[in-house]
């Protein structure tokens, strides 16, 4: 996945700076870095905090290029945007608080030993965070009925950023 992601980047860098669009507005370069920096880091992680991490860097930078440069509706799809992705954010901190809490870990190979060995008491917990955790993969991949948010932020924002979008809700996946 970094490999296509690098490799989608390359050729909407290329797209933006050859159309001009990194021109339209100000900060581009260092936005579509940080969202490299975001995609790159959460394909790596190992460990669901460091996931978030990851998830909340691509989102910052992914909110400002979503209003790069002008265009008609960019504030109101970059409202209900960010709006969602929060939303999605507090409920990935209540998942991952609670399986600390429990598991006592949050690394994902020690997750998997934790889970195996869990007492009967706890499983209805541990089984909702990953209910809650499975919603928030499903906002962030804009999987059905969790794509909302997906058509416009596609259509409002610019060609490489729209590029760049596709592979960031592939994170969720």
């Amino acid at each position: 996945m970094v490999l296509v992601t690098s490799l989608l980047a390359f050729g909407a860098l290329w797209y933006a700076i050859s159309e001009g669009i990194d021109k339209k507005g100000a900060h581009f370069h260092p936005l579509f870095q940080l969202q490299l920096f975001g995609l790159n880091g959460a394909f790596l992680t190992g460990d669901l905090f460091n996931l978030f991490v990851f998830f909340e860097i691509l989102l910052l930078a992914s909110y400002s290029l979503l209003l790069h440069a002008k265009g008609e509706g960019r504030v109101k799809a970059g409202l209900h945007y960010v709006v969602i992705n929060l939303v999605g954010s507090t409920l990935f901190l209540f998942a991952v608080g609670t399986l600390y809490g429990i598991l006592g870990t949050l690394n994902i190979a020690d997750l998997s030993q934790k889970v195996a060995q869990l007492s009967p008491e706890n499983v209805s917990v541990v089984a909702s965070a990953g209910l809650l955790l499975l919603i928030v993969f499903g906002l962030k991949a804009a999987m059905f009925p969790l794509y909302f948010w997906l058509p416009n932020a596609y259509g409002k924002t610019s060609a490489p950023v729209a590029a760049l979008f596709a592979i960031m809700t592939k994170v969720g996946i």
